[in-house]
């Protein structure tokens, strides 16, 4: 320790020396625990609010490009099907025009048309700063948290609906009567909100649950 002295180092020459002292003090896998990154920022001045706020801001990140891994999937996927349905229509056309037509290849109409189409979906799926991309991206976005939001509400409702075909299979049991079916289903429609497709669903979904209880 002796042979350095009292010095004093440039910004970026400290910012190096504590990453490589991390790396040096850290796991073999190179992960740093959370209290000790609170420790670094603490030495280095930063509140555990700003760090907490970069975390949430690097979790918001990650989670962004992982939707957007995700679609990116997807869209080529969609684009390569896209692509041989493409192929294969268009080139049946051309053998069909060739065997057909005396000269005239009209053939090319489809191709050009649905060709244009097919362009528009490159850009779409390649072309990642292009604002087709964005839309599409925001849309897919939009679709999926819908569809995630109305599985929660579907997790609710069936919780809810056990909770109610319980109350009335208790209720009917305490009283010696039989569990019926169709009164299950009367029952909790009188008590929530749905209809008789659903709750004719829930029912039976109970009913799969719990064998034996009702007729």
């Amino acid at each position: 320790m002796a042979e350095f002295g009292q010095q004093f180092y440039e910004e970026d020459e400290a910012e190096q020396i504590l990453r490589l002292a991390a790396s040096l003090t850290s796991p073999a896998d190179g992960a740093m625990s959370r209290e000790r990154l609170l420790a670094t920022a603490a030495e280095l001045g930063i509140s555990p609010e700003a760090v907490e706020m970069a975390e949430r801001q690097l979790a918001g990140q990650r989670s962004h490009n992982a939707d957007r891994a995700e679609f990116d999937a997807i869209q080529r996927r969609e684009f390569y099907g896209h692509l041989l349905t493409y192929l294969l229509v268009n080139g049946f056309l051309v053998v069909i025009n060739l065997f057909t037509s005396s000269g005239y290849f009209w053939a090319m109409w489809p191709i050009l048309g649905w060709g244009l189409g097919l362009a528009f979906h490159v850009v779409e799926t390649f072309f990642k700063n292009s604002d087709s991309y964005r839309e599409e991206f925001e849309k897919w976005q939009v679709k999926r948290n819908r569809r995630a939001e109305r599985q929660n509400a579907d997790h609710k409702i069936l919780g809810n609906s056990d909770f109610v075909i319980d109350k009335y299979v208790h209720r009917r049991l305490d009283r010696g009567r039989d569990i019926s079916k169709l009164e299950a289903i009367r029952y909790l429609r009188e008590k929530t909100d749905l209809d008789l497709r659903d709750a004719k669903e829930a029912v039976e979904q109970y009913i799969v649950r719990n064998p034996g209880l009702m007729d």
